[in-house]
């Protein structure tokens, strides 16, 4: 699923929605891995949300981060495929702590691309129309009008 947006290219309150299902899905990870088995390009996908200008205080970031250590601690002696995730997911995590390093030395930057100029609307408020009685008239006097 996060593979359909750049970064910065889905709505906040929706990409928080979506953290929140994974953040649950991922609180324990090897049972989040069996409901859901990520790849390397999905967690790609996952870390290309990260912000490192925000820093770690800000809620996306925190809870990007978050799952990306639960998924670090994911942990299978016979599958060498977990361990590449869990390996790849903590290098991501790290880049981000690490002044040093880019988010590209990780992620391919293809992925970093951000959509520029592109102005974020919020969903629309709804407004309350609030119409008037209509006015009854008696059927004389219409009749009466007509006659007239």
């Amino acid at each position: 699923m996060m593979t359909k947006w750049h970064k910065g290219g889905i709505y906040s309150k929706n990409l928080s929605v979506i953290l929140g299902v994974l953040q649950s899905v991922y609180s324990s990870p090897n049972d989040g891995y069996r409901i859901y088995p990520l790849s390397i390009a999905e967690v790609n996908a996952l870390g290309k949300h990260l912000d490192k200008e925000k820093g770690q205080d800000d809620p996306l970031n925190r809870v990007l981060l978050e799952i990306l250590e639960n998924l670090s601690r994911l942990e299978a002696s016979d599958n060498s495929e977990i361990e590449e995730i869990a390996i790849h997911a903590s290098a991501i995590r790290n880049t981000f702590f690490d002044n040093r390093k880019e988010m590209q030395d990780v992620i391919p930057p293809v992925l970093l691309v951000t959509m520029d100029g592109r102005m974020e609307v919020p969903p629309r408020k709804l407004k309350r129309v609030i119409s008037e009685p209509k006015k009854r008239t008696n059927v004389t006097e219409k009749t009466k009008e007509r006659s007239s």
